[in-house]
């Protein structure tokens, strides 16, 4: 496989973007497909407009806002926390400061009753020895007794760019508001240009305490760093040693990197069980190309919390291209051209640059990572739906060896990212997703991400909507949903860059998400959602604890028929409907001349959150129309159908 089909372009300001050779066929992005900043302004009412919008969601929260929405553009940081057997949630952002003050301005959120109510401070990283209010990419921690929250300044620290870490504390205790002076987690900040701060944070069965925050070395062949901290039983206000900093990733010698400083590797994410097992991840060309030659996960595992790490395992090509070369179809015929366009004989599966993990209970390793076709120098993010979120799934025994290619892996599809990739926002390179394992649930896995939801309306005017996708498991990652949950299926709102706390708890997971604010651009020129003004929300979503039972999900307050999901479709397509009273309920499919082609309900119907499934597989390409019918409500959408 080739490998000049990307390149690094790198901003002192904002997040690394991989760039290349991008070819969308076969689809084109639809006409009506219009960019989301181009809407009229609009203000939002967390308590009412979200509130009503999202019945089965415990009430969106609106926790501040900042002043661009680039805090949360990464995967791989952890913003929200939840320490699991109390009930404190920390958040850490970048926060608001005028429209004329800095973008750096670090804030941080917590709460006692989890997520309820929260309590803001301002200028967390306030006393920096470098320029104030540079904080760059921050994670949070919530530890038995006070909230942590870690980040990197620009400037100040060593390399071309002066990343340095930092983290502070409330020592005395939540909602104390006695923040302490942010403290250097590297003892010799000039050693390294550090970034993007990717921690984590284990307390063991003895009750000791464990810390591990990764940086990317932006200026030294961008090496990854683990800085790894502990304490003797539960850790209460001492200042933490970080001393024993180790390179995790040497990049240049491990993967591909170009004396130019163009780079392949992913930040990756790191993630130990309580046990002290658990795994690094990252995504890249490996440097050997006669052994592994496509992008895929790479990975180190530790039995000591995070104190020494294994050589690298790897997924081999084998595993990779037997699953997905039948997945993604060889050839696609482009209906606007009337051309068939095909990959070559030698086209390679692609994972992507954002990568999530977990370590269940039992030593599992659950990686979740986007993928696409990619052959001859390009990749192609909108080849079909296919392309999408993937889950990975190993055992411990899988990492018996001392390294080398994994010999076991199951890959289960998440859900389609195609039609958010065509709309370049943020683009293929990355996505964000969280996902999170159950402390009461056992075996119970989650993921949350986002995704274009609604491309056709009957609204004159309106262009394509954000929501927040999310799908589960209660087998430990055996089988998932067909049809991933909208988290929230609004109208005229954009949600972005979910991340998740680390720890659920009998189906509920605690959420951070950013709402742009199309009426404040914060970026000069021709940005995406996270170049404006974005607003910082929490929630939390209660998934249901079987699969098959509605019941478990609230009942909607008010009727309400949702846009199919995914559209366009091919074949098939899931409709909901929200039936607040039970009674009979028609819901039917029209072709655009009216005839009737599918009737999808037509009776008695409960009360709740209702899915239908369409099937187009026997119809032609086109539009067709969707009625649901009730004694009090009626409603049409459009759909299209894309063979």
């Amino acid at each position: 496989m080739k490998r000049g089909m990307l390149l690094l372009l790198m901003s002192t300001l904002t997040l690394s973007v991989f760039a290349g050779n991008v070819r969308k066929t076969t689809m084109a992005v639809p006409s009506n497909f219009s960019k989301i900043m181009d809407r009229t302004a609009f203000e939002i009412n967390p308590e009412n407009e979200i509130g009503t919008a999202l019945p089965s969601i415990r009430n969106a929260v609106l926790i501040d806002s900042s002043k661009n929405g680039y805090g949360m553009v990464m995967s791989e940081t952890s913003p929200i926390s939840w320490k699991p057997g109390t009930d404190y949630l920390t958040m850490a952002y970048r926060q608001w400061a005028g429209s004329t003050g800095p973008s750096g301005v670090i804030g941080m959120a917590v709460s006692d009753d989890r997520g309820g109510s929260w309590l803001t401070l301002s200028n967390v990283n306030n006393g920096t020895e470098a320029s104030n209010y540079n904080g760059r990419y921050p994670s949070a921690i919530s530890t038995e007794f006070m909230p942590i929250v870690l980040w990197n300044e620009y400037g100040g620290g060593g390399g071309d760019y002066g990343g340095r870490g930092y983290y502070t504390f409330d020592e005395g205790e939540y909602f104390s508001e006695a923040l302490v002076a942010p403290i250097d987690i590297h003892n010799s900040p000039s050693d390294n240009d550090s970034w993007a701060a990717i921690a984590s944070y284990n307390t063991s069965a003895a009750g000791d305490d464990y810390f591990n925050v990764i940086f990317a070395d932006w200026s030294n062949d961008r090496d990854r760093i683990n800085f790894h901290a502990s304490t003797t039983g539960s850790w209460y206000t001492e200042y933490l040693d970080w001393s024993n900093a180790n390179i995790l990733l040497a990049n240049s010698v491990d993967f591909v990197y170009g004396s130019d400083g163009s780079n392949y590797t992913a930040n990756g994410t790191i993630d130990i069980n309580d046990e002290g097992y658990g795994f690094y991840v990252t995504s890249s060309y490996w440097a050997d190309d006669t052994e592994v030659a496509n992008h895929t996960l790479f990975i180190k595992k530790t039995t000591d919390f995070g104190a020494t790490w294994s050589d690298w395992y790897w997924l081999d090509d084998a595993t990779t291209n037997d699953y997905f070369h039948p997945v993604f179809p060889d050839s696609l015929y482009d209906e606007d051209t009337g051309e068939w366009t095909a990959l070559s004989a030698t086209w390679a599966p692609f994972i992507s640059y954002e990568v999530e993990t977990l370590v269940d209970s039992e030593g599992n390793l659950h990686v979740f990572s986007g993928v696409l076709p990619s052959d001859d120098g390009s990749v192609y993010p909108g080849w079909s739906e296919a392309n999408g979120l993937y889950h990975f799934k190993m055992t411990g025994a899988d990492f018996a060896a001392t390294g080398g290619a994994v010999p076991n892996v199951d890959i289960d599809f998440i859900g389609s990212l195609q039609l958010t990739w065509l709309y370049d926002d943020p683009g293929w390179q990355g996505n964000s997703y969280g996902a999170a394992i159950d402390v009461g649930y056992d075996q119970s896995i989650y993921v949350v991400y986002y995704g274009i939801t609604d491309t056709i309306t009957t609204q004159a005017g309106t262009s394509a909507y954000v929501d927040i996708l999310a799908n589960y498991s209660h087998d430990n990652g055996v089988s998932w949903l067909d049809t991933s949950i909208n988290l929230t299926p609004t109208v005229d709102i954009d949600e972005t860059y979910p991340h998740v706390a680390h720890y659920a708890e009998s189906g509920e997971v605690y959420i951070m998400y950013q709402v742009p604010d199309y009426a404040v651009q914060t970026v000069a020129g021709d940005v995406t959602s996270a170049g404006y003004k974005n607003r910082i929300y929490s929630t939390s979503y209660i998934f249901p604890a079987d699969p098959d039972d509605v019941s478990q999900i609230a009942k909607p307050m008010d009727y309400r028929l949702e846009q199919n999901y995914p559209n366009p479709f091919n074949p098939a397509t899931t409709i909901s409907f929200n039936n607040p009273i039970q009674g009979k309920v028609s819901i039917n499919v029209y072709d655009v001349l009216g005839h009737e082609v599918a009737t999808l309900h037509n009776g008695n119907l409960e009360a709740g959150i209702q899915n239908f499934s369409f099937n187009g597989a026997d119809l032609a390409s086109g539009m067709y129309l969707y009625k649901v019918s009730t004694a009090n409500f009626s409603d049409v959408k459009r759909m299209l159908l894309l063979k």
